[in-house]
């Protein structure tokens, strides 16, 4: 159940935004301004603020699971986002272990 609705909410990011997302995530950096755009989204399409962080949380969770499956080392170089913003990247976690 959790796999298909990642999937209609992949869907849903690339027809909103007009992108593929093999494309879109190749690197941290455009994993960057792809969570830009997404937030963008969220915040033109929710009635408040509570409903577009729990949309953008949402959509951000099914991006990253899908670059995950995509691709493992893309995937431990992304960060970690708290109230919209970088908190820390996995790799700069893993190297300080």
């Amino acid at each position: 159940m959790v796999g298909s609705n990642y999937i209609s909410r992949c869907l849903r990011v690339e027809r909103a935004l007009k992108i593929d997302l093999l494309d879109a995530a190749k690197t941290v950096d455009e994993y960057l301004v792809l969570n830009s755009n997404l937030c963008k989204y969220a915040e033109k399409n929710s009635r408040d603020i509570k409903s577009s962080r729990v949309l953008i949380r949402t959509l951000r969770a099914a991006v990253k699971s899908f670059i995950e499956f995509r691709s493992a080392s893309v995937a431990k170089k992304l960060p970690r986002f708290y109230g919209g913003k970088v908190i820390a990247s996995n790799e700069s976690k893993s190297q300080a272990n």
